[in-house]
C-alpha cells in the first residue's frame, strides 16, 4: 500500500486564504486524516507527502505552519513520511531537460523539484496506491493520473488506484464532473468511502 498526500496546505485552504491552526468545520474532515495517515504509517506502509513549491520560500513556510498550528496535524511531521515536492502543476519534473528550458533555469528545476524516476520508484510495486489532498479537480487529478499512465499502466496485473473523496479537498464543482471524473472513469482510478479505506487496512 501507498498512500500518497496531495499538496495537504489545501486543507487550510479557505477560498483564498490560508488559515493558521484548526478549521473548525473541517475537524471531521481532519480527524479522518489524520486517523487515515496514522493507521497506515503503523502498518508499516508508504506514505508520501507532495511538497507544493511555487519559488516562494515565505509561502512554503507559511503552508508549513498552517499545518504545524493544527493539532490534528502533527502527523505530518512524523519521519516515517516521504516527502517528495512536485511542480504547480501536481506532477514531478521529467528526468531530462527539456529543449526549450534554458540552462540556468534548469539547474534550479532539477535542485528544487522530485524527477519523474525518483517518483516512479517510490511507486513500485505498491498496491493498493492512494490519493488524499487538493485540489481534486487540479493537482489531484494530475497526479493521479501521471501515476496510473506512467507507473502503472503496464503492469501485470495492474496496481489499483484510488481516491478518498471525503478527505480531498475541491474548489470547482464543475471541472471535477466535466474533466476529473471522466479522467478517473476512463483510467479506473476508482472512490473510496472512509469505511472501505478501513477495510483495506485491515
Amino acid at each position: 500500500m501507498l498512500l500518497n498526500i496531495i499538496h495537504p496546505y489545501t486543507y487550510k485552504q479557505l477560498d483564498d486564504t490560508l488559515h493558521l491552526g484548526p478549521v473548525p468545520e473541517y475537524a471531521q474532515r481532519d480527524l479522518g486524516v489524520a486517523a487515515l495517515v496514522t493507521a497506515v504509517l503503523n502498518l508499516g506502509e508508504k506514505v508520501i507527502w507532495h511538497r507544493f513549491n511555487s519559488g516562494s520560500t515565505f509561502k512554503m513556510m507559511l503552508e508549513d505552519s498552517a499545518l504545524s498550528l493544527d493539532p490534528l496535524y502533527n502527523f505530518m511531521f512524523d519521519d516515517r513520511i516521504k516527502t517528495v515536492v512536485t511542480t504547480p502543476f501536481g506532477t514531478p519534473r521529467p528526468d531530462i531537460k527539456p529543449a526549450n528550458i534554458p540552462e540556468q533555469a534548469w539547474k534550479i528545476i532539477e535542485r528544487t523539484y522530485t524527477s519523474d524516476s525518483e517518483l516512479r520508484d517510490l511507486h513500485h510495486a505498491a498496491d493498493p496506491i492512494l490519493f488524499i489532498g487538493g485540489f481534486l479537480e487540479c493537482c489531484l487529478t494530475n497526479i493521479a493520473c501521471h501515476v496510473h499512465d506512467k507507473y502503472t499502466k503496464e503492469n501485470k496485473p495492474p496496481q489499483r488506484l484510488f481516491y478518498i473523496p471525503e478527505l480531498c479537498v475541491s474548489g470547482n464543482q464543475d471541472q471535477l464532473e466535466k474533466v476529473t471524473l471522466p479522467q478517473f472513469k476512463k483510467r479506473d482510478i476508482q472512490a473510496l468511502s472512509m469505511d472501505q479505506a478501513r477495510l483495506l487496512l485491515q
